[in-house]
């Protein structure tokens, strides 16, 4: 027969927020035992993993058993009349009102943790906050969850959010995502002579290619030089002229002498961009007058425009 570590109800929720759950298992490196980080980190592991020695769900942080990894955070003993007179006063049980304690605890501690720890910590404390069957467990950790977020000065994740982002899509996870931890790209590593032969000749196409589209650039300028018309300033600070082709648009700031292509969305040109301190100005007016512009070119004068650089 088949074991399994992880508690039944977890096997309902997506696998992405499975991995969460496991990947926040492990408590910080080099705090001692007794540390507010590690006994919260107990019954994290108690919420949602079963005791290895009797296969079990321990769901309170007082109960006995479960060894060292997923032992008790609370002895019963320890318990003051305080804690239970709050506990009666909320409806919540005793363990709730004396983990809350660990939890401002640890939130003044903070500055002793990884903040790596912290992360794994706080995203797990969300799953469990939104998705554990147990009412009191479930707010329990929805609690910390909020206490750890206002602590950061950030705004809770609503949990429809979380589970589009966690929510086994590829596609729904990178929409949700600024950095993602992609493979990393071939730069210079080859396995033999043959790989690296075509990696020299995609390069040497790529210049090809450029080169011949900076060549035509610098037709289509020549051609549109005489054919510039006004067009009324979308700024009151300065001034521009505009010629339109068939599949392109020149601008330019008559104050900063730039001009601005800007390829129409069904154009297949390449294009590139000055690092002047005006650009923004003129791609603003491409932008505003024309909807269908795709992408801008700058250079700093008409016969420069094959040798502006790309960024």
């Amino acid at each position: 027969m088949m074991k399994n570590v992880l508690q039944p109800w977890v096997w309902e929720l997506t696998l992405m927020q499975q991995s969460v759950l496991i990947a926040a298992v492990r408590g910080p490196d080099g705090l001692r035992k007794d540390h507010s980080s590690k006994l919260l980190c107990r019954w994290l592991r108690r919420s949602f993993m079963l005791s290895a020695f009797d296969g079990k769900a321990l769901n309170a942080p007082d109960l006995a058993g479960g060894g060292s990894f997923t032992g008790p955070s609370l002895a019963i003993q320890d318990y003051g009349l305080p804690c239970i007179a709050k506990a009666k006063q909320t409806g919540v049980p005793v363990w709730h009102v004396a983990m809350m304690i660990q939890v401002q605890k640890y939130l003044k501690l903070v500055d002793e943790m990884p903040h790596h720890f912290q992360l794994h910590f706080m995203h797990a404390a969300e799953i469990l906050g939104y998705k554990h069957p147990d009412w009191d467990i479930r707010k329990f950790w929805k609690e910390t969850y909020l206490m750890i977020v206002n602590d950061a000065h950030l705004r809770p994740e609503p949990e429809a959010d979380m589970d589009q982002r966690l929510g086994d899509s590829e596609s729904q996870w990178r929409s949700a995502e600024i950095v993602t931890a992609d493979p990393p790209a071939k730069v210079g590593i080859c396995q033999d002579e043959k790989e690296q032969a075509e990696m020299v000749g995609r390069a040497l196409l790529e210049k090809t290619r450029a080169a011949t589209e900076s060549l035509k650039r610098e037709r289509i300028v020549a051609e549109l030089r005489e054919k510039k018309e006004t067009v009324q300033p979308t700024q009151p600070w300065w001034m521009a002229k505009v010629a339109e082709g068939e599949d392109f648009i020149i601008v330019e700031a008559v104050c900063d002498r730039f001009i601005v292509v800007g390829f129409r969305k069904d154009s297949p040109r390449f294009n590139y961009l000055g690092d002047y301190s005006s650009m923004g100005t003129a791609c603003g007016a491409v932008d505003r007058l024309y909807n269908k512009v795709r992408e801008i070119s700058v250079t700093e004068s008409y016969a420069e425009l094959g040798a502006s650089r790309h960024v």
